[in-house]
């Protein structure tokens, strides 16, 4: 696994559908990445405005943010460490889905560029700058390229809500004890699914944990 530093243009800011709430922001940092789905993405950001009569409020509503609790203020910077929810931005998905990549932090956004770290979990970088590539151009740089080694919290972070549920019963229930303990058709049945999207489940789950472990 390599950990990949990428540097790209505000331009793709724009296109992430971030261009309006940018126009309050003088610098962004996505410290942290609480969950993302198809729909939301909720972050810890440290947002620092540009005019110090901004508040976090005036972003509200902007760029696909549906909900934003500020935690925490820096009167002397007028910064403010938040919550934020947001629509997920068609950029993280446009660019990164498909190629087994974990989006790391933090994010770094400013008036001029915005750097993203990822880690390529299979040998995907070449794919994702080439998809870059055909929207952007030659408007961004890789920064650095370092090996990575996952935690046991990082691993937890590339499932699902539903897939690390499924995966913690199934093991606590004896799904994968030899002999079983518990059944397909019995463990779909706490979940009020099918046999078919239970064992689907786990096959995910275990195809994200061996790619993780072992690419």
């Amino acid at each position: 696994m390599k950990r990949v530093l990428l540097q790209m243009s505000r331009d793709f800011v724009n296109k992430s559908g971030y261009k309006f709430a940018m126009n309050f922001i003088d610098n962004l940092e996505i410290v942290k990445i609480l969950s993302f789905n198809n729909y939301y993405i909720t972050t810890l950001e440290c947002i620092r405005f540009k005019d110090y009569s901004h508040t976090p409020k005036d972003i509200l509503g902007l760029s696909g943010i549906q909900y934003i609790a500020p935690l925490k203020r820096n009167s002397k910077l007028n910064e403010y460490l938040c919550i934020v929810k947001t629509h997920s931005p068609r950029g993280f998905s446009k660019y990164f889905k498909n190629y087994e990549i974990l989006v790391d932090t933090p994010i770094l956004i400013n008036k001029d560029d915005i750097i993203i770290p990822y880690i390529s979990l299979r040998n995907n970088i070449d794919k994702v700058c080439e998809k870059i590539k055909k929207v952007m151009g030659n408007d961004y740089e890789i920064l650095n390229i370092s090996k990575f080694s996952m935690t046991e919290d990082d691993i937890y972070s590339l499932l699902t809500g539903r897939q690390l549920e499924i995966a913690i019963q199934a093991t606590r229930k004896g799904y994968f004890d030899i002999p079983r303990r518990i059944t397909a058709k019995e463990l779909a049945k706490e979940f009020n699914i099918s046999k078919s999207a239970l064992t689907e489940h786990i096959r995910k789950v275990k195809k994200i944990i061996f790619h993780a472990i072992f690419q």
